[in-house]
């Protein structure tokens, strides 16, 4: 991917200083996210209505190899990412939302990996 400066930064704010990897790393996930798990309005709901929305295109650039559209794509999620890492709290008391919500984080971890493993980038 040339010319994608971008990257290091929404890799950023979707993982920042790692949390939300490690936070993936000791869960159990459900395949299905409950909507109803959401607030009425706010960042969550947001960002799960542009993922989704986004998601069908990013895995057909990346079926036909074209990863900078697939990346171009998902960098258009930058501002919804920092959003929900400001105002959400993902480890949330209510276990129903907490696995609500590292589910989530999961699905969109799995589209970012059809890109390319982000998890074996170093930041020097």
């Amino acid at each position: 991917m040339q010319g994608n400066s971008g990257l290091v930064s929404l890799l950023e704010s979707f993982w920042p200083k790692n949390k939300a990897k490690g936070l993936l790393a000791q869960t159990v996930f459900h395949s299905v996210i409950n909507k109803g798990l959401f607030g009425a309005d706010g960042a969550e709901k947001i960002l799960y209505e542009r993922f989704l929305a986004s998601r069908p295109q990013v895995e057909r650039a990346c079926q036909n190899g074209d990863f900078d559209a697939a990346f171009a794509l998902l960098a258009n999620l930058r501002s919804a990412i920092d959003a929900y890492f400001a105002e959400i709290m993902v480890m949330a008391e209510d276990p129903m939302i907490r696995i609500n919500r590292l589910s989530f984080l999961s699905q969109m971890s799995q589209t970012l990996n059809l890109i390319a493993d982000f998890t074996k980038l170093v930041k020097k």
